[in-house]
């Protein structure tokens, strides 16, 4: 090792960068829209969702932001399948979860498309399947997936649905097509949840 100056330089083999176990691979990362539920309430959340009984493996959980949160998730198969989803909601706050890198911790996720439930009122009775509900749904944003009492047709009055929509335009309040006998049919579109607005711009807060 030769110093020089107080600056010490070195030869890294290539072994260690390519064998290294990085630290930071075990970890995920989750932007909450809206207030963050207490730190327990998410620790213990996401251990009943997401950790595996057989496997032991626990999730660690800290704060590093106001509203982003740290899940150290060690086994690998649980940690892809976090991410992949990318969706969740914990304590009824929707929750976005992606992918820690260093690049990641300097670019947050462009969080505009935000995952809202949505209430579909008055859905007919011959579109109320996956399909007819995921068709009508592209008219307030991405669809998702299905709320799991709108599944089990608990009540046939309301659907609810989980779709990505950009809170950057108007929300949808109505959707209006022709029924299969030509009649024109109106539902009507409420969103259970929406973040806060700014008393200035009256935009959302994201």
């Amino acid at each position: 090792i030769d110093v020089v100056n107080g600056v010490a330089a070195i030869h890294v083999p290539k072994d260690i960068f390519d064998d290294a176990e990085l630290l930071w691979k075990s970890y995920a990362v989750g932007y909450f829209i809206g207030d963050a539920p207490h730190v327990g309430s998410i620790h213990a959340t996401v251990n009943r969702l997401w950790a595996s009984s057989k496997s032991g493996s626990k999730i660690d959980v800290q704060f590093i932001e106001k509203n982003t949160v740290l899940f150290r998730i060690e086994n690998s198969h649980m940690r892809a399948r976090v991410i992949q989803r990318r969706y969740w909601h914990i304590s009824d706050v929707p929750l976005v979860v992606s992918e820690w890198t260093p690049e990641s911790a300097l670019n947050p996720p462009d969080l505009t498309a935000m995952p809202l439930w949505i209430n579909l009122k008055g859905v007919p009775n011959d579109l109320f399947s996956h399909k007819g509900l995921k068709c009508l749904t592209r008219a307030a944003g991405k669809f998702v997936k299905l709320h799991p009492n709108t599944e089990i047709c608990t009540r046939l009055d309301v659907a609810r649905v989980l779709a990505e929509v950009n809170l950057h335009t108007y929300l949808v309040e109505k959707i209006t097509f022709k029924a299969k006998n030509g009649d024109q049919r109106e539902i009507a579109v409420s969103y259970p949840w929406l973040p806060a607005r700014c008393s200035v711009c009256q935009g959302f807060r994201l």
